[in-house]
């Protein structure tokens, strides 16, 4: 097992230190700042964008993006395959007002498929690339692959009702130190063109915080037949409707081509993504 995979698998991420060159930083800020832009005009009102490939907001950079050979590489050594399938591409966004998105794991307890997620650590994979330095997100190291702890659930169980994202005033008034209460949470702080490469079952929160400029391209990879064989693994899928007919992407390159071409198998098949 090679070391890297070994560490994703032990703590649940890895971090990749200035994988995005100064270039190709320029190019997707570039795309990035349309997608702020718009937000401020009232287009949409979110914290993210969640399909970065719909042709509304399409940029060549995130076909370069997609083709990234040190980004794959990793993935690949992690994932333990040469091939593996394309879940989406999103940017996560800052906020107007402080926020904070609330600590869980992509999948609870109550989930069919949970045990089966705990028990699939290097399996699959999600990745925040930031285009600017970002310190949102925190994360409880090594929760990926067990139970949750009495005192996890405890400290969580504390914001039931809230919204997913919600004002960091009605956090903070459960808990003044709110994320960072989580027993054993740790804050990760990124430079501009790091990537961290985690596994969607740690605990995890972030923060939004309205003078920061936020822009981080948000998205995964899992073992070919995961998504055949669980809901959980066909996340993506219900989205991109626009790919269905991919010709105004143009070059797709080596990587992301056959990932499009699997992807768009996987939507015929599942076409309400993790509802089929």
């Amino acid at each position: 097992m090679s070391s890297l995979r070994a560490d994703f698998i032990g703590k649940g991420y890895v971090l990749l230190k200035g994988v995005l060159s100064d270039s190709m930083l320029a190019d997707l800020r570039e795309a990035t700042d349309r997608l702020l832009d718009m937000r401020t005009q009232g287009v949409f009102d979110d914290y993210r964008y969640q399909c970065l490939l719909d042709p509304k907001v399409f940029h060549r950079s995130y076909i370069d993006f997609l083709n990234l050979e040190t980004l794959h590489l990793a993935s690949a050594d992690i994932l333990d395959c040469a091939k593996f399938d394309f879940g989406a591409l999103a940017c996560l966004l800052g906020s107007i007002d402080p926020k904070l998105c609330i600590w869980h794991q992509d999948f609870a307890p109550h989930d069919p498929d949970y045990e089966t997620l705990l028990a699939g650590a290097g399996t699959f994979l999600q990745y925040n690339c930031a285009l600017y330095d970002d310190a949102s997100l925190w994360i409880v190291e090594g929760s990926h692959d067990r139970s949750r702890t009495e005192a996890e659930t405890d400290y969580a169980s504390g914001f039931n009702g809230f919204e997913f994202i919600s004002d960091m005033d009605d956090c903070t008034r459960i808990d003044e130190d709110a994320p960072a209460g989580m027993p054993g949470c740790m804050n990760v702080r990124l430079s501009a063109g790091d990537c961290l490469l985690y596994d969607s079952m740690l605990w995890h929160a972030a923060t939004y915080e309205p003078d920061v400029k936020r822009a981080t391209l948000h998205g995964g990879f899992r073992q070919p037949g995961l998504s055949e064989e669980m809901k959980a693994h066909r996340w993506g899928l219900d989205h991109n409707d626009s790919l269905l007919d991919p010709g105004y992407l143009g070059e797709l390159g080596p990587y992301f081509g056959p990932q499009l071409e699997r992807f768009l198998e996987l939507k015929k098949m599942f076409p309400k993504g993790a509802l089929d």
